[in-house]
């Protein structure tokens, strides 16, 4: 297994020395055991901030390339200065001389103000790089301030590795859990459960309920997928979905002292406050002593949250150094900025990494078989060798498209649209204003579909003889429209229940 050499950069932001706006931060950064002193000046209750995360707190907007790199630059400008640029390009010097395999850089942000802006968004404007999507310099913060945070429980652990894997029954339907659940065991199921165990807990369950799974279970790993804001996350209780506190599952967690790392794919778990820290689920699940906990600072969509969590875990498993969450972290990051560089999803999840290393677990330096080769799909070759092994059979015919029939679904739309009211949320509990909220969002997102729609047929439509392309465009897109419907009509139905219960 490749070493894993990477050399701490330490970053320290502190509060200012005296009270009063417009204050400079003081910062102290220390590289294989020299020290720099410098200054930060950028917080978020500046403008330029307050409209950067304005923006990047909306999934569905993408900020650009360039707008990214600015938030990014100002960054790296504010905290690359004087004696403490002096180190930093100290240390660069020694990644590009092989010295170090990449340097680690920890950033222990003290101040509330300074901890909530987008660091994950840094840029090096000399090379041309973003630090968190760059696998020679990973990104992490780190909470070290004995007031808040004890001593963490060590890190390491020893194979098997167990990840618990919980998935509450989303009463949206818009998390595909099932899904990232099948990849995270795709993925265990190439190495083998010589080296990993996934466990899952699923459906309707409290917090209680999950404080016993984990009893049961003693995982090293605990991944939730779900609903979140920064104060709790969406479980449920007696048959109602219902905010769980961050203080709740801090609480359950304080016991579990198997838990080495917590995966939070939920929206807003990693935010901070600008005010009051370790007010949030991230941060306080640090206060039970776990020393990683990994946690999307903004909101996500559900298939950039999937994707970081199949990269993280081939990486994590599977990767060039199997078991570092830190190398981990950095190569999920770099495949999503790869992906969509104008998009923040890359600096959506938070890694904080209260240990000298992130390293997690050890494998040996043979893995063992899959165990179940016919449903495996980590290997191309056996998927090339399967399918040329299988027997060869004559193309079905093209089964022909009524338009008539499709028309008719078209017409049912519109009057399921017609029939559509805004259902108010004064008065009701945060749990049943996200979905009512999420209900609409939806709602509107089948409108603008479905207008999108009949643009397309009044151009596309209108001769007697319509080929087949169009044909299955317009057949493509009225199942999308229909999907979206079914999830709107099944949020309905559990609103109109729960009211019914209040």
């Amino acid at each position: 297994m490749p070493e894993h050499r990477f050399i701490p950069f330490d970053v320290t932001v502190r509060p200012p020395h005296a009270a009063g706006p417009s204050q400079p931060y003081p910062v102290t950064v220390a590289y294989r055991a020299r020290t720099a002193e410098g200054i930060v000046t950028q917080d978020i209750h500046a403008p330029f901030w307050q409209a950067a995360v304005n923006q990047l707190a909306d999934p569905t907007q993408r900020p650009g390339s360039q707008r990214l790199m600015e938030m990014g630059q100002t960054l790296f400008d504010d905290l690359m200065q004087g004696a403490v640029r002096d180190l930093w390009i100290s240390a660069r010097g020694d990644l590009d001389s092989g010295l170090a395999a990449g340097i680690r850089l920890r950033l222990a942000l003290l101040p509330p103000a300074v901890a909530c802006l987008p660091w994950e968004a840094l840029y090096d404007r000399d090379r041309n790089q973003p630090f968190a999507a760059s696998a020679q310099t990973p990104l992490v913060r780190v909470e070290n301030l004995f007031r808040h945070v004890g001593a963490a429980r060590p890190l390491r652990t020893t194979p098997p590795v167990k990840i618990l894997v919980v998935a509450p029954a989303d009463p949206t339907g818009q998390i595909d859990a099932t899904r990232e659940l099948e990849e995270i065991q795709r993925i265990v199921a190439a190495v083998g459960s010589r080296h990993f165990q996934v466990i899952s807990q699923t459906g309707q369950f409290d917090i209680v309920e999950l404080r016993r799974t984990i009893e049961a279970a003693q995982p090293d790993i605990l991944h939730l997928i779900g609903h979140g804001q920064p104060e709790g996350i969406l479980l449920w209780k007696q048959g109602q979905p219902t905010w769980t506190p961050a203080s709740s599952l801090r609480v359950i967690l304080q016991r579990a002292t198997s838990v080495k790392l917590v995966v939070l794919n939920v929206c807003l778990a990693g935010r901070v406050s600008d005010r009051t820290p370790f007010s949030t689920v991230g941060p306080q699940l640090l206060q039970t002593g776990i020393p990683a906990v990994v946690a999307m600072q903004f909101e996500v969509l559900a298939q950039n949250g999937a994707d970081f969590t199949r990269y993280l875990y081939e990486e994590l498993i599977a990767g060039s150094v199997p078991g570092a969450i830190d190398a981990a972290v950095g190569y999920a990051r770099s495949n999503l900025y790869a992906l969509e560089p104008d998009s923040f999803g890359f600096g959506a999840p938070v890694l904080w990494l209260n240990a000298e290393d992130g390293v997690i677990f050890e494998l040996a330096a043979h893995k063992e078989a899959p165990e179940n080769q016919e449903t495996s799909t980590w290997s191309p070759a056996h998927v090339s060798q399967a399918s040329a092994q299988a027997p060869r059979v004559s193309p079905t015919p093209e089964k022909p498209i009524d338009l008539r029939q499709l028309q008719q679904q078209d017409g049912e739309i519109a009057q399921w649209l017609a029939a559509q009211r805004d259902i108010p949320d004064a008065a009701l509990d945060a749990a049943l204003r996200h979905i009512i909220s999420v209900r609409n969002d939806e709602l509107q997102n089948v409108q603008d579909q479905f207008r999108q729609l009949r643009s397309f047929k009044s151009e596309q439509l209108r001769t007697a003889n319509v080929e087949r392309a169009v044909l299955e465009q317009y057949q493509s897109r009225l199942t999308r429209i229909m999907q979206k419907k079914e999830r709107v009509e099944s949020m309905n139905r559990m609103i109109q229940q729960q009211l019914s219960k209040q």
